[in-house]
């Protein structure tokens, strides 16, 4: 059966078909049970009284009764008893019972339904409500019937815990089948806008009160609209990306020239016909992306063509860099490149020679400069390991390199050394000269050092001085010598020179350390032509 009864927040009954997703307020012939079909052609109708009770009334008569009038149907029955005609609430609870014969706790458990007791009473609430009826006293312990209107109570509010989730599984399914019907209602709609709009006269969406719960299946719903959404989108993009691939492809880049070029590239890309439709989905950075990946698969298979085709050329640019190479040797050892040698004066040699010509052949790789610039480099490092030899051949021959000033001094010697003999005439002078220049460098560096510890040591004995009893610098050197001769600082200066230096710049620096503090024992003193307040002197102070 496709309809299915439900209820409002404030009670109201209403009716959805599953089939036709209609709604109505008035109760489907389909729903009506035998005697409610056999009522159809009689003035009696079935109602449901507060707490769920059904009754009949007759709408001609204005009779309530609690019982299916048989005689309504069947006009020989005999008449049922007439019983109160008003239908309100009040007079609901005087309707006639018939008097309990016996005692059980299911008699008391009818007397509490039937007094639409629910889980909002108290016990006080109860004994007030059907104290007085004859059901009440159907157990006899107050203590038992007290432990029965709790359990009763409990299992209401099981059957309404129940009923919620019933209630709220059956709506789930009704409410998201109205919001699919609602085509109105996207992935980035919201709830309070459709609640005011689409949904705000729907009868399904009205019939349930819980506005938190409406909330979560909206969200809920639109949450998946929006998966869908982003899966369409995905599928999409990845469609759109091969598309831009293809048409890079059919562009035919060369790769390291202008047209390779992302400025370039992108331009022609967006102004491409379709390029708003067919690349809708991509971003700047998208494109970017696939345009790098696409530059760097044609870099690398140029790279790989360039390789194939170019090794025979390094092969021989290699064997052309070996063979100049031995003319540059050749001419070092016979003595035309030295570590003095520009290339202005080696080129007319070399430019001639058919290796320097195979080598200039070839863009790539080291070129002749580089190579003689090698050679000079070596010869060089040669000389200064030479300056090092002569160095420690002389050290051998206890002679002090800083105090010979010509190198015939030592010719004859170099000559005959095993470790010097074999170096040309030129070339030794060449580095005795430099050894001769570094021995100055260190010598040299040798004496700041030693005036520099000389002035330190100075320096130290000055303030030992100054911390010696007795010492005034009124004394002069000779009355003040026996004081100060067995300090440390003193002994460490070799030189009375130097003790009377350090003496004397005792002196000036007492002397003027006095004045400064003179000088600002004056400045500080107050004057007597200003008041003895400070704050009025400071005050008169920086007004001059």
């Amino acid at each position: 059966m496709p309809w299915s009864q439900f209820s409002t927040p404030d009670g109201r009954i209403y009716y959805y078909n599953d089939d036709t997703k209609q709604s109505s307020w008035e109760k489907p012939i389909e729903l009506y049970s035998a005697r409610e079909k056999a009522l159809l052609n009689t003035p009696w109708r079935e109602y449901a009284a507060e707490g769920g009770r059904v009754y009949w009334y007759n709408k001609e008569t204005g009779q309530s009764v609690w019982e299916f009038p048989e005689n309504a149907i069947n006009p020989e029955a005999p008449p049922a008893p007439r019983r109160e005609t008003s239908t309100s609430r009040s007079s609901f609870k005087y309707l006639s019972f018939e008097p309990v014969t016996e005692s059980s706790p299911q008699t008391f458990i009818d007397a509490l339904k039937r007094g639409n007791v629910d889980y909002s009473f108290t016990w006080p609430d109860v004994v007030k409500k059907i104290g007085m009826e004859p059901e009440f006293t159907s157990v006899t312990s107050a203590a038992e019937r007290r432990n029965l209107f709790n359990q009763y109570i409990s299992s209401l509010k099981q059957e309404k815990s129940k009923k919620v989730e019933a209630d709220r599984e059956s709506f789930r399914d009704r409410f998201l089948e109205t919001l699919r019907n609602h085509s109105e209602i996207q992935w980035y709609s919201h709830y309070s806008h459709a609640a005011k709009t689409y949904l705000a006269s729907d009868p399904v969406f009205i019939s349930f009160g819980d506005s938190r719960f409406k909330h979560h299946l909206f969200k809920e719903f639109v949450s998946k609209l929006k998966q869908e959404h982003d899966g369409e989108i995905e599928i999409l993009k990845v469609k759109q990306i091969e598309d831009l691939q293809e048409l890079l492809n059919q562009y035919n880049i060369h790769v390291y020239t202008e047209e390779s070029l992302w400025d370039t590239v992108y331009s022609r890309i967006v102004n491409e016909p379709d390029y708003a439709d067919r690349f809708s989905q991509l971003s700047k950075l998208d494109i970017l992306s696939v345009f790098e990946s696409h530059i760097q698969k044609l870099e690398a298979h140029y790279r790989s063509v360039y390789s194939e085709t170019s090794q025979q050329e390094q092969l021989q640019a290699a064997i052309a860099r070996s063979e100049f190479m031995k003319l540059l040797i050749k001419l070092k050892n016979d003595h035309i490149i030295t570590y003095q040698t520009d290339w202005k004066e080696i080129y007319p040699i070399v430019s001639s020679d058919k290796t320097y010509t195979a080598l200039c052949a070839f863009p790539f790789g080291s070129t002749p400069l580089d190579l003689f610039r090698d050679v000079v480099e070596e010869s060089r490092k040669e000389i200064k390991t030479l300056r090092d030899t002569i160095f420690q051949v002389l050290s051998d021959s206890k002679i002090d390199l800083s105090k010979i000033v010509r190198y015939d001094d030592v010719s004859s010697l170099l000559a005959s050394d095993n470790r010097t003999a074999d170096y040309s005439s030129t070339d030794l002078q060449f580095a005795f000269k430099k050894a001769q220049e570094k021995a100055a460098r260190v010598a040299e560096l040798a004496e700041q050092n030693r005036v520099a510890n000389q002035q330190a040591a100075i320096n130290r004995l000055r303030r030992a001085i100054r911390n010696t009893p007795g010492v005034s610098p009124t004394d002069d050197y000779e009355s003040v010598r026996a004081k100060i001769e067995n300090l440390p600082e003193f002994i460490a200066l070799h030189s009375d020179e130097d003790r009377i230096q350090a003496f004397n710049a005792y002196k000036s620096s007492t002397i003027e350390s006095s004045k400064q503090q003179k000088s600002r024992f004056i400045q500080n003193s107050p004057s007597p032509h200003l008041p003895e307040d400070p704050r009025a002197r400071k005050k008169i102070r920086y007004e001059d």
